[in-house]
This record gives C-alpha cells, sequence and structure tokens, in this order.
C-alpha cells in the first residue's frame, strides 16, 4: 500500500487513482459533496410484542458503510472525454477492497476506508460545451470503520510484552505474525484473550493470524487454522483506542511476535 500525499479536502481511490479535488488548470474532480463518512447506519432488527406496548430492538451493530461523492469534471473541450474514461477506469469494479483516502480538518494524518467501487456516473448536457460534466460514484464498503493509512506495528520478544497505543474511537482488528524459532505450545494473550499455536515454528518460517479473516496462513501460503485454539472459544481479539498489551508466550525459541494495527474511528 502506497498512501498517497493529500492536501484537506482532497480525495483518491486507490493507490494510483485520480486525485480529486486537486489544484487547476484542467483537468480536475471538483468534490461538491461527499455522504457516508458520518456515522454509518446501524442495523436494526425488531419484533413488535403482542398484547402489549412495544417489542424487541437488536441494534448492537452498524450495517454496510457506502459512500457517494458527488462533483463537477473539468477540461479542456478536445480532452474531457479522454479525462471521464480516466475516471471511468479508475472507479471500475474490483474483486478485492480498494482503498479510498481521504483528508479532513481533523488531523494531517490521511484516513481511509476500505470497499469496492460502483462505478463512475455522469451527465451528458449542455456543459460539455464548456468542457464540464456533473459526475458521480460510490464505494460500498463490508467494513464501515473508518482507518487511519498509517499502520501501526510494533514486535514483541519470547516471555515478554509490549503495549501498542492506538487513537480513533472504535475498536480495530490487529494482524499477529509469529516469528521462527518458537517452540510449542506458543500462546498470544491480550487481555482475557489467549490464541495458542500448537505446533512449533521452525528458523526462518512464520505463521500471520489476521483476526479480521480469522485465518491463519503459513509463510509457505498453508492454511493452518487447525493448530490454533482460542480461549474464550471462537473469541477473536480486537484492539481498542488507547494502551493494547499484548504477550508472547513459547517453550522455548529465540523467535519473536510482529503486531499490525491500524487506528479506527466511527
Amino acid at each position: 500500500m502506497t498512501v498517497p500525499t493529500l492536501a484537506v479536502e482532497q480525495y483518491q481511490y486507490t493507490d494510483t487513482g485520480v486525485l480529486l479535488n486537486g489544484d487547476p488548470p484542467v483537468p480536475f474532480f471538483d468534490v461538491t459533496s461527499v455522504d457516508g463518512l458520518d456515522g454509518t447506519p446501524v442495523s436494526l432488527s425488531s419484533l413488535n410484542q403482542m398484547g402489549r406496548d412495544g417489542g424487541y430492538a437488536d441494534a448492537a451493530n452498524e450495517d454496510l458503510r457506502t459512500v457517494t461523492v458527488e462533483g463537477t469534471v473539468y477540461a479542456s473541450v478536445t480532452a474531457l472525454e479522454t479525462y471521464l474514461n480516466l475516471l471511468k477506469a479508475n472507479f471500475a469494479p474490483s474483486a478485492s477492497d480498494q482503498p479510498f483516502y481521504f483528508r479532513h480538518d481533523d488531523t494531517a494524518t490521511v484516513k481511509m476506508v476500505m470497499g469496492k467501487a460502483l462505478g463512475f456516473t455522469y451527465t451528458k448536457d449542455t456543459l460539455r460545451r464548456i468542457g464540464s460534466a456533473d459526475a458521480q460514484f460510490s464505494i460500498v464498503c463490508g467494513d464501515p470503520r473508518i482507518y487511519s493509512s498509517t499502520l501501526s506495528t510494533m514486535a514483541v520478544a519470547r516471555a515478554g510484552n509490549n503495549t501498542m497505543a492506538l487513537v480513533g474511537n472504535r475498536d480495530t482488528y490487529p494482524t499477529f505474525i509469529l516469528n521462527g524459532p518458537l517452540t510449542a505450545p506458543i500462546t498470544i494473550t491480550y487481555g482475557s484473550f489467549v490464541i495458542t499455536y500448537t505446533v512449533t515454528i521452525t528458523t526462518g518460517h512464520s505463521v500471520t493470524i489476521d483476526t479480521a479473516a480469522k485465518t491463519c496462513i503459513d509463510d509457505l501460503g498453508n492454511n493452518v487454522r487447525g493448530n490454533v485454539t482460542l480461549s474464550p472459544v471462537a473469541k477473536w481479539p480486537v484492539f481498542g483506542p488507547g494502551n493494547n498489551l499484548v504477550a508472547l508466550g513459547s517453550s522455548s525459541g529465540t523467535g519473536n511476535l510482529t503486531v499490525n494495527a491500524r487506528s479506527a474511528w466511527r
């Protein structure tokens, strides 16, 4: 991931995408409105009660986040179509989530959401006579979190611990990388959560535990999820804002643990 350098109120989809709200001269895309970077809609399930007022409501989670951006495209009269084609290619369908970067006035940090573009649409009308077109695109995000584009990382020595400090206002998923040599049983402890890897990891090899995807993959690309046990059962740890203390245990070995996470916001 190569994070672009953005000024305040600039936007970009994908690492090498078209800069939006860039400075003139033409061509450029002037963003006039952004919807969907506020609070995400709550995923609500409700059930009425028979014979009494009210009912039951389950509103513990957030729904998908959809970001919709509207704006005006400006280009020279003879180059408008070329620039529109470039924008259409930028927001083409993708099999995997891509970063939508933005920078607002609260921080110098570039933030991002991860999602899939739903295409780039525009209106062909009399504005084309002056090299302009009103346009819109949307990005749907299965994960509603707004993330820092800066990845926080730390190392934890065997039989030791370390603390990762995160900002933001909500939980975020860490990734743990066990680097051999570490002799089983190997434990990662975070608060009341314990992840145990039950197979020895030899020198030069590693295992990546992704708590967001709930996967465990070794450095050869093998699925080794069957070597992992969780306590509490079926519970994966998530980090919160503030200090997150992680400890690494192992019978023996000189390897260590790499921890990666991003600060997250609602």
